[in-house]
């Protein structure tokens, strides 16, 4: 009884780890498309880090993601400084939306600095992330 049960397993097992893996993605793989394995991890699809000429970024700083009527405002990213430090201010946005973007980076005191044409692509997963630097002027 011990041998076909140990060979049950060895055949269960063979047959577990030679079939497909089950795709996680929430979206269904294209009909004629590999299905690729995917993980549940929820990617930004943009980080822009914001400068202030000579000086830290502002504290009053909002950053927008904007595609037609859709718009983002994007997060302090973690672990970067924040608005008002000494280092460039990062921020993240856009999860997991693939388009062509325009940025746009506003403080009091200092003109908008914009970036049009920004393109996030996926890769049938995730987005592939994009990171960009906007420099903001004093008005």
């Amino acid at each position: 009884m011990r041998v076909a049960t140990t060979g049950l397993l060895a055949a269960f097992l063979v047959a577990v780890g030679c079939s497909p893996a089950p795709r996680t993605s929430p979206e269904p793989a294209s009909p004629g498309e590999n299905a690729q394995m995917c993980t549940m991890q929820y990617v930004y699809g943009l980080t822009v880090h914001v400068r202030s000429a000579g000086q830290a970024a502002p504290a009053a700083l909002t950053v927008i993601a904007s595609e037609g009527a859709w718009a983002d405002t994007l997060k302090p990213q973690e672990g970067s400084d924040s608005p008002g430090g000494s280092n460039p201010a990062s921020f993240v946005g856009v999860g997991e939306r693939a388009g062509t973007y325009t940025v746009t980076a506003t403080a009091p005191g200092h003109r908008p600095a914009s970036r049009s044409g920004v393109v996030i692509t996926h890769d049938g997963c995730h987005v592939r992330p994009v990171s960009l630097t906007l420099q903001l002027e004093r008005q």
